[in-house]
């Protein structure tokens, strides 16, 4: 598997990699690594269209934080 964390939830992203419009090497270097400040204007500001396809095709589940 090939996951990163954005926002809490972790997504595997593995199938979306040589999709990726900016490149694979953006995402191979996010691989295990919580991305959420590069993805909400890091390094891009990510629309709408690509949390749907994050929310709908790639997330497989969710970080619970231990009290």
């Amino acid at each position: 598997k090939q996951w990163m964390v954005i926002e809490g939830f972790v997504y595997d992203v593995k199938p979306f990699i040589n999709d990726h419009p900016g490149g694979s090497a953006l995402i191979l270097g996010g691989i295990g690594k919580d991305m959420t400040e590069a993805f909400n204007g890091g390094v891009y500001m990510h629309h709408n269209s690509a949390r749907n396809l994050m929310n709908t095709s790639l997330r497989v589940g969710r970080l619970i934080p231990i009290s």
